[in-house]
């Protein structure tokens, strides 16, 4: 660790700490979230001279020894609590700088700017970026607001805007490749892209979504004309927060749902397609009596898009163990009118792996195998 990476994690550690004191009027969402405040100001940090840091670094451990909390004092400027900590006469020009700069980020990037910038016409308070900035100055200490100063006057004489850099910094931080990557991403209308992407035939789709094609449960035209007349009904994210988009639609009359992402920057991926059935019953009487037994203190919202659980008997239950396929027949669980996911109870998923590992199967049923023709291979 060389000495700006040691001072930029000193920093960070001392302001957490104070953070962690701050009581103000509107919290920071990253104050209770150790991580997301690290990857921001780790990313102002890292553009900062030396000289700026060790200034801000000093002026830091001088106000914890004097007992004060300069994150406390910030928001409480922010919040028109206290007068100014400072009259540095540079000040103005470092805050007309930066708001050109901000204002420049707004016209190159304006999705990401919406997302992530403070405004720079709003209120007289802290969601305006020219008196955020101005409070957070004034907590650098005089020799540090002087450096920052020089640090600022040079990129600005040179056509340069640190506040691009940080920004780029930061979506990195997120998993984007580029600012311009992230902007991209904030700036589109999901369904209009997903929609193009099948018009153009720029996609992929998974083994999942083969299999109903195969299986003659879905085409790949239904696919596709669901999407072009339906609408997002749900927004997943994976762990590392990139989303997918639930299309539901129209196809032939069938409700069908398809779930699409984003993948390698521009491609489009078909994840899963399920046909959204409503409960089929042989028997209304029989139906009745299974809800009663069965379903009576099971789910009743579904978890990934909210809609109302309703018990089923499913016809055909496919469960797979080791590799082999088994389906089992006349299974009780709950759909979902809305998304089409299907549950069972913990009761009845052991009786589904109990009945899979007496292996005594009272039919079966043949599948057929086909064959990919070789020379089709490009």
């Amino acid at each position: 660790m060389n000495l700006q990476q040691n001072c930029i994690q000193k920093i960070i550690k001392l302001e957490w700490a104070m953070f962690q004191k701050v009581r103000s009027l509107a919290p920071a969402t990253c104050q209770s979230n150790p991580n997301a405040f690290t990857r921001i100001r780790g990313a102002i940090f890292r553009q900062w001279p030396f000289d700026v840091l060790a200034a801000y670094l000093e002026y830091l451990e001088a106000a914890q020894r004097e007992g004060r909390n300069l994150l406390t004092e910030k928001y409480a400027r922010m919040d028109n609590k206290i007068g100014a900590i400072t009259d540095h006469p540079r000040l103005n020009d470092i805050v007309d700088i930066e708001t050109q700069w901000q204002q420049q980020i707004r016209d190159r990037y304006p999705a990401l700017y919406r997302r992530v910038c403070r405004d720079t016409n709003l209120e007289d308070n802290g969601s305006n970026f020219s008196v955020y900035l101005r409070c957070e100055l004034e907590t650098y200490g005089e020799k540090a607001i002087g450096h920052y100063y020089e640090w600022v006057k040079r990129g600005h004489k040179k056509g340069e805007n640190h506040a691009i850099a940080m920004l780029q910094e930061l979506v990195q931080a997120e998993g984007f490749l580029s600012i311009e990557q992230a902007e991209n991403y904030f700036r589109k209308d999901p369904l209009a892209w997903i929609q193009i992407k099948m018009r153009a035939a720029d996609f992929s789709i998974s083994e999942h979504v083969i299999r109903f094609i195969t299986a003659r449960l879905i085409t790949l035209n239904e696919i596709e004309t669901a999407i072009a007349n339906g609408k997002i009904t749900k927004i997943h994210y994976n762990h590392k927060k990139l989303e997918s988009w639930l299309v539901t639609g129209n196809a032939n009359g069938k409700a069908l749902s398809v779930l699409c992402a984003q993948v390698n920057e521009d491609h489009l991926a078909v994840l899963l397609t399920f046909l959204v059935i409503p409960p089929q019953w042989e028997e209304l009487a029989c139906s009745t009596m299974i809800q009663e037994a069965v379903m009576s203190q099971e789910i009743k919202q579904c978890y990934f898009c909210g809609g109302e659980v309703t018990p089923i008997v499913m016809g055909n239950f496919d469960y797979r163990l080791e590799g082999n396929l088994y389906v089992v027949k006349n299974v009780p669980g709950g759909l979902c009118r809305e998304c089409g996911e299907k549950y069972v109870s913990a009761d009845t998923a052991k009786i589904l792996n109990e009945l899979v590992l007496s292996g005594d199967g009272q039919e079966t049923e043949s599948i057929n195998v086909l064959s990919y023709p070789s020379d089709s291979f490009k």
